[in-house]
């Protein structure tokens, strides 16, 4: 029973560990789920908030320098005239736009020529007739382009207030421009109406990041520069490129005091100037920061309701488990007899009853059982008397075959021996003709003789070849590391040996080391590198290398040519001894070669096969897995 309870604990604990790990997972998933699309939500508002605050900001400073400027345009209407009716005229209504605009503190007339001949003041005397020559300055020759001027903020001496001049031309061809200074205090209190929170901001600079409005405006009066700040930089650098500019860019910057805030920009296209809007950090996230509490909350509320869930089924699951793990080990200790209960309604009573129809079935099986144990001692000595036969059977096949090999050899050598002794006197005899009688007998007797010659000559050749194709599969291997671009180069200098006059380039690969047998792998690389000196003996400019490339991830070998190649349709056959693609009076050959050189790999344990085309060379692929 101890055991039983400490399994019944153990199960529980299992349960409950995995019902809990898996609601909880999923509780926490969910939960991190909501909390960034939460976090994600959040903060697109509130940055949408502050981008459509900048853009009402931007436009109202907008709307203020626009309606400014209609105020200055109605008074460049009239054509120029240099009369006194007239003159007294435009200074009436320069009066009246003063009393109208009071961000306007003087406003000149210059004529055509660019002489001042009226100015009205709010700070000094109106000036008639002064004469001032303003025709080189921005003010003038710019506004007579016909566009509105807006000069760079300034300071004036008798005033700490930023100022900025609009000049704009007048009608007709002989039109004067109407010059106006406007004091920009009242920017900065239009930006110290806007409201962002409880401790945002707006203020606004101008291209070269020097204050023009602040709320505090001794920031202001003291011509403060923010060129500094990461955020005005980023503002003066997109200003600088037309192409960037699009909806206000926000970011989480430092002010001018260190504090980190929520800030975005945007442009105001006439003058270039650039509004910002700020707000601290902690009171713009605020929102957010409450809703991820929130959400945090109901993420540990979930987790505790996941555990009570997880209690409760646990518990439901481990009982009737518990009797079918109680069942199953009086069932495992023989009591055959015994029935396990178990009313769930579900799979699991499905499995008690599939362990009371076992035990029944284990019954009857023990009572057979003595029975196949004797059957199956009786098929086992059966197994290992015909086992015994086998071996001698193996054992006797073996030294036939090992006879019949060494009766192969003895007859191999014996007809070789037997067939060179007739092919040698038929060749000898065949020269003492042509030498002794050579002249009693025509042209024709004369080729005759050669040709006997050359085909006795070939015979010889081919029993040559296939004693050694006998050789290649009979000889012990002696396995050990051989260089094979050693021997490479070593059949390479015998073949330019044997004929001096060829002119081809080899081109072989070094380090190439194998583990083998090294006359057997010589014998393959003469037999190909012969074929390729061979094929390639009609090329002006014949080139044979060789290398190592990868195949099935294993290191393959390869001799390429530049000869007279192959048709690949006839690929099949370049193995097979006797086959020869080419005829003997192009490439001599008994095609004997690359049968000995495939027998030869395939006793390293690797394979062999070519690629090639007619007239554009062949190459021969090799592995080597000893």
């Amino acid at each position: 029973m101890g055991s039983l309870s400490k399994s019944r604990g153990n199960l529980f604990r299992k349960y409950m560990v995995i019902f809990v790990t898996l609601i909880g997972v999923a509780s926490l998933t969910s939960g991190f789920i909501e909390i960034y699309f939460v976090y994600q939500q959040n903060k697109a508002a509130e940055v949408l908030l502050q981008q459509e605050k900048a853009i009402a900001a931007a436009s109202q400073i907008e709307q203020f320098v626009k309606e400014t400027e209609h105020q200055i345009a109605w008074t460049t209407h009239y054509p120029w005239n240099t009369s006194s009716e007239a003159v007294n005229q435009r200074r009436l209504d320069y009066l009246r736009l003063l009393r109208q605009v009071p961000a306007i503190t003087a406003i000149s007339q210059l004529d055509p020529l660019g002489m001042e001949q009226l100015r009205v003041s709010r700070l000094a005397v109106d000036v008639i007739g002064s004469q001032s020559d303003l025709s080189r300055d921005p003010k003038f020759f710019l506004a007579k382009t016909g566009k509105t001027y807006f000069s760079p903020v300034y300071f004036l001496k008798e005033s700490a207030d930023p100022y900025m001049t609009i000049a704009m031309v007048g009608a007709g061809q002989l039109a004067g421009v109407t010059v106006a200074e406007v004091n920009l205090k009242f920017i900065s209190e239009l930006v110290s109406q806007i409201k962002i929170g409880e401790g945002g901001y707006a203020y606004v600079v101008d291209t070269s990041g020097q204050l023009i409005a602040h709320p505090d405006i001794s920031l202001v009066l003291r011509r403060t520069d923010l060129s500094s700040l990461p955020q005005v930089q980023a503002a003066l650098a997109a200003s600088a490129e037309p192409a960037t500019l699009g909806r206000p860019q926000v970011s989480i910057e430092r002010n001018l005091q260190k504090n980190r805030v929520l800030t975005t920009y945007q442009p105001i296209a006439p003058l270039g100037w650039t509004v910002f809007l700020e707000q601290p950090l902690n009171e713009a996230f605020a929102p957010l920061y409450d809703s991820i509490l929130r959400a945090i909350l109901l993420v540990i509320i979930g987790l505790g309701l996941s555990f009570l869930a997880s209690v409760v089924m646990a518990r439901k699951m481990v009982a009737p488990i518990l009797a079918l793990q109680s069942g199953a080990a009086r069932i495992g200790a023989g009591m055959l007899d015994q029935t396990i209960r178990v009313r769930t309604g579900d799979e699991l009573e499905e499995l008690g009853e599939e362990f009371n129809r076992m035990s029944t079935q284990l019954r009857a099986s023990y009572a057979s059982l003595n029975h196949q144990v004797e059957e199956a001692e009786r098929a086992a000595q059966d197994i290992k008397q015909l086992a015994d036969s086998l071996e001698h059977r193996v054992a006797e096949r073996t030294a036939e075959l090992t006879a019949t090999n060494s009766e192969l050899e003895a007859f191999s050598y014996s007809v070789s021996h037997d067939l060179r002794t007739p092919l040698r006197s038929i060749d000898g005899f065949s020269q003492a003709l042509l030498e002794d009688y050579g002249e009693k007998l025509d042209s024709t007797g004369q080729e005759y003789l050669r040709r006997v010659r050359a085909a006795t000559q070939r015979m010889g050749q081919l029993i040559d070849d296939l004693l050694g194709l006998s050789r290649t599969t009979r000889t012990k291997m002696e396995v050990q590391d051989v260089d094979l671009s050693g021997l490479v180069e070593a059949v390479a200098a015998d073949l330019k040996q044997r004929q001096p006059e060829r002119q081809t380039e080899f081109a072989i690969a070094p380090g190439a080391m194998v583990k083998g047998d090294g006359k057997l792998l010589r014998i393959a690389l003469e037999n190909l590198l012969g074929n390729s000196w061979k094929f390639t003996a009609k090329q002006p400019q014949a080139r044979i290398e060789f290398g190592v490339t990868q195949s099935d991830g294993k290191p393959a070998f390869f001799i390429r040519d530049n000869g007279a190649g192959f048709d690949m349709a006839y690929a099949d056959k370049l193995f097979g001894a006797f086959q020869r693609l080419h005829k003997t009076d192009e490439f001599e050959g008994s095609g004997i070669g690359l049968a000995t050189v495939q027998r030869v790999i395939h006793r390293h344990g690797g394979r062999i096969w070519a690629e090639g085309a007619v007239g554009k060379g062949a190459t021969f692929y090799f592995t080597i897995l000893v």
